[in-house]
Order: C-alpha cells, then sequence, then structure tokens
C-alpha cells in the first residue's frame, strides 16, 4: 500500500495505490471552525454542500464523522482532494 498526503491550509490531497484483494477506507480530515466544500475522487466531486454526491465505481460514502469523512474504495489507484 502506497499512500501520500499533503495537507495545506486550504486543501488536503491524498494519493492512494492498494493492491488487489482490498478495500481501504479513506479519511478525509475535518477541521475546527472550516467547512470542507468539495471534495474530489480522481477527478470528480463526491462531496459537496455538505453531503455525498456522485458515486463512482469502486468508491462508497461510508459516513460524515466527527472528525472525518470517510469513503470506502476498491484496489487501484485513488486521488483525493479536498477544498476548504
Amino acid at each position: 500500500i502506497d499512500v501520500e498526503l499533503r495537507n495545506e491550509t486550504e486543501f488536503f490531497t491524498l494519493k492512494l495505490n492498494s493492491p488487489a484483494d482490498t478495500t481501504a477506507i479513506v479519511g478525509i480530515p475535518k477541521r475546527d471552525g472550516v467547512t470542507i466544500t468539495l471534495i474530489q475522487a480522481n477527478g470528480e466531486t463526491v462531496w459537496g454542500n455538505g453531503q455525498p454526491k456522485k458515486t463512482l465505481r469502486g468508491l462508497s460514502f461510508v459516513e460524515a464523522g466527527e472528525h472525518t469523512i470517510k469513503f470506502s474504495v476498491q484496489p487501484g489507484s485513488w486521488s483525493f482532494n479536498a477544498k476548504y
């Protein structure tokens, strides 16, 4: 499993490569006093206006918890971008 994270003031990015026969839970971190306005996975909007949007093959929304917004993803290459 390869993971690359970048955490900046206005955005968060996560790149994931996971092997066959795995399922990953990806958590996009929430920040105190700041709203996540948009989350994209592989260039497609999957979260906006406080709710899940489009579903992608191999990706499903899990939950919007207290500290993270979580998605389940099937094996392969994934790129998540969140804007605050």
